[in-house]
């Protein structure tokens, strides 16, 4: 295992899952919040098409 499990454990802290801990909002709650942010986000991401001038 090596550093990964410890990879792990930052990763899950970061994202907000207490792995050591008892947590205060329940699996649900924890579902819901993150579909709602899901939800401000933009569905799909159009990348400009810009004509390059290239004739030096």
């Amino acid at each position: 295992m090596g550093c990964s499990i410890g990879l792990a454990f930052e990763l899950a802290n970061l994202v907000g899952i207490n792995l050591f801990e008892r947590d205060k909002f329940p699996i649900s709650a924890r579902i819901e919040q993150t579909r709602d942010k899901l939800a401000l986000l933009p569905q799909r991401i159009q990348e400009e098409k810009r004509v390059v001038y290239d004739d030096f």
